[in-house]
């Protein structure tokens, strides 16, 4: 459908894969010095946020390695974790 819109309209050069997807043309030129703004914020706050995961989880391992003693306590911690991941964000849509 976006190829034909594409054609019909003389733009066929100016159609991206989100095209295909999405039925939309993208006219509008992206530049580098658009972009470049945003990935700085993002590469901060990615960069602090990996120390802070390693910490918690260099901690997180800690405990488990203290109270789980057996096999089967390890496996149960990773179907919990992994349930309730699961339920929280089945769930998140409808709170807001």
């Amino acid at each position: 459908m976006a190829m034909a819109e594409a054609l019909a309209h003389g733009e066929f050069s100016h159609w991206t894969a989100a095209s295909l997807k999405f039925g939309n043309l993208r006219v509008v030129d992206v530049t580098p010095t658009t972009v470049i703004p945003g990935a700085i914020i993002l590469g901060v706050i990615s960069g602090l946020l990996g120390p802070l995961f390693i910490n918690v989880n260099f901690r997180v391992n800690g405990y488990r390695g203290i109270y789980y003693k057996h096999k089967y306590q390890k496996l149960l911690d990773a179907w919990m974790f992994c349930f309730v991941t699961a339920t929280v964000w089945y769930w998140v849509p409808y709170w807001t």
